[in-house]
């Protein structure tokens, strides 16, 4: 079972920016779902060198937003990793699909003093202050690898609130979080020479539909 037939559709309202086409080379596809409040489902494609190449950014149900990641991920050929705080059906739906590149988190089991491969990112009281600490470093170094406005636009309004790095009242963060992710889960992404995915959407049918 997999999502075969895709089309582009042109919208500059669209809720996909495109900003370089696939090259051939794997990328990373990072997301954070919406939770049960007023934010955003996001994703971002970054290139092996850690450049944004599309940005997602929608509030649409979760079912629709798991397809779009599957397909973004097949047009890129790209490693996803998807929040998994709040809820895990998108990676369950993206195995039930057969999504082939999923990043894989390990887990230690006290029980079983044993190491546990387990889909998706945990953003804990542990993780998150790495990935933002890493994210920071990249945009005091890199800027030029982050050429989204909306995402640009988040960081101005994430600050420091009782110590804890966050949005400020009435803003949102999720482009800011994704991102976090993603700079992490590209320490997954498989060399060149790997063949995972070859799969290339030359049909262009009803199926369905990114905004672009």
């Amino acid at each position: 079972l997999h999502i075969s037939n895709i089309r582009w559709v042109e919208d500059e309202n669209g809720y996909i920016s495109i900003y370089s086409d696939p090259t051939g080379d794997y990328t990373v596809l990072a997301g954070d779902t919406a939770g049960d409040g007023e934010d955003y489902f996001t994703g971002h494609v970054l290139n092996r060198e850690g450049k944004q190449m599309a940005v997602l950014h929608h509030q649409f149900d979760e079912d629709l937003y798991t397809k779009q990641m599957y397909c973004l991920g097949m047009h890129y050929r790209s490693l996803i990793g998807i929040e998994a705080n709040f809820s895990t059906y998108p990676i369950r739906e993206l195995k039930r699909l057969g999504y082939p590149m999923l990043y894989v988190r390990e887990t230690y089991d006290k029980a079983m003093e044993d190491y546990q491969e387990k889909y998706g990112f945990k953003t804990t009281a542990l993780t998150r202050p790495i990935i933002i600490s890493q994210l920071v470093e990249i945009v005091r170094e890199h800027i030029e690898l982050i050429v989204d406005k909306a995402t640009l636009e988040e960081m101005l309004s994430f600050v420091k609130i009782k110590g804890k790095a966050q949005a400020s009242d009435g803003t949102h963060d999720d482009l800011v979080m994704s991102l976090a992710i993603a700079y992490e889960i590209l320490k997954q992404i498989p060399p060149k020479e790997v063949k995972v995915i070859d799969t290339e959407y030359d049909d262009y049918d009803d199926f369905y539909s990114f905004g672009m």
